[in-house]
């Protein structure tokens, strides 16, 4: 997720919060920057707007500041982070933290679910709440993806010849392992300090990665990030699968085998991987029209992370896809991301909703009591 830079309300934060005005002087300031900021009102309707709540925004700012731009140079993410810490990420980590109390009160660690469309900026926002959570709460954080659970290109291949071609391709449900998800949310969530082995997906080779590289990690967090692009979805109505919803099911899954088989998934198996979030974050963009792109620009991204490291083999450079290659496999997310982008804004805990640059132009919190297993409301329910 990235954001503008060179406005003039960044410039006045910048002063306040990074050149070492006493607090007590900026409060003021920064008190008038907020009103009208689209992200705030959603804030202060939550009491994470007056002054207290912004003296506690505004402490450590500095060295939070310096450690996400770190991250993000060695990473190569650009942003206004000074605006989007301020705006966004702080309050929401305020905001999150009852909700991460009560889970570690219940012997616990708190599963956070991050949901987005492809390119829409999942792994930035796991890794700036690591930081937070562990550099501004003291709060041990684990990150999971969804991706790492994806079945060897073996068992896609045998899924392909026994159910539908189309699975040998990697993304939609039924291509993960979502036993083994179940098992090492359990485990990881239990805090009963067990080793836990987490396994590794290779996208660059389309293969599970040996074990030799899953990583190693210690039952004991505070808080478990579970982010992936169909995290929290939904099964579709019955009659909602009759009409092919783009030119892949129309010529290749005329029957509806292979999209009756995908929603099956997320009726059974992956809502049982779903169910245990505590709090479900869903970042949505404009359209899916706009993800193509955002997934060309992560291969890119990827093509100039294995020409800069050892793992750029011939293999690897060979599974890169081409700008045609990508047209054609978004599409086996399409039907997916347009039931979410229609359900989850007012299922989730938080919905964040981004422009086609992936700005952040509204925040909204789920305030009703009323929530549906796996953390989003059942209906409408209401936010701030």
């Amino acid at each position: 997720m990235n954001s503008g830079s060179g406005t003039q309300e960044g410039v006045g934060l910048n002063g306040l919060l990074l050149a070492g005005r006493p607090l007590q002087e900026a409060l003021p300031a920064l008190a008038l920057i907020n009103q009208g900021h689209p992200l705030e009102s959603t804030w202060c309707a939550l009491g994470l707007g007056g002054p207290a709540a912004l003296r506690q925004r505004a402490l450590g700012f500095p060295d939070l500041h310096a450690a996400v731009t770190a991250w993000a140079a060695d990473s190569g993410v650009e942003a206004n982070w000074v605006e989007l810490l301020w705006h966004l990420y702080i309050p929401l980590t305020d905001w999150l933290g009852p909700r991460i109390q009560a889970s570690r009160n219940s012997g616990r660690a708190h599963l956070l679910g991050l949901s987005a469309p492809q390119g829409a900026g999942k792994s930035t926002l796991e890794k700036i709440l690591q930081l937070l959570f562990e550099r501004r709460c003291g709060l041990n954080t684990l990150g999971f993806s969804l991706d790492d659970l994806y079945l060897t290109r073996a068992e896609r291949e045998d899924l392909a010849t026994r159910v539908h071609p189309l699975l040998v391709t990697r993304g939609v449900p039924g291509t993960h392992d979502h036993r083994l998800g179940v098992r090492l949310l359990h485990h990881l969530c239990g805090r009963d300090g067990t080793q836990v082995r987490v396994p590794r997906f290779d996208k660059s080779v389309d293969d599970r990665a040996p074990q030799a590289r899953w990583q190693g990690a210690s039952a004991d967090a505070d808080v478990v990030i579970f982010e992936g692009w169909c995290v929290g979805a939904t099964p579709q109505k019955e009659a909602d699968l009759a009409d092919p919803c783009n030119e892949l099911e129309r010529n290749e899954d005329p029957q509806g085998t292979w999209r009756h088989f995908v929603n099956a998934q997320l009726e059974g198996p992956y809502r049982r991987l779903f169910d245990p979030i505590d709090t479900l974050i869903y970042l949505s963009v404009p359209d899916f029209s706009v993800v193509a792109h955002h997934r060309l620009q992560q291969e890119e991204a990827l093509a100039m992370r294995l020409q800069r490291t050892s793992s750029g083999t011939e293999l690897a450079q060979s599974r890169l896809m081409k700008r045609t290659d990508i047209e054609r496999f978004v599409q086996h997310y399409q039907r997916i991301t347009e039931h979410m982008l229609r359900t989850l804004p007012s299922r989730a805990d938080v919905h964040i909703a981004l422009n086609e640059a992936r700005l952040p132009i509204s925040v909204g919190v789920m305030t009703t009591a009323d929530t549906a297993p796996g953390g989003g409301a059942q209906g409408d329910g209401d936010s701030a």
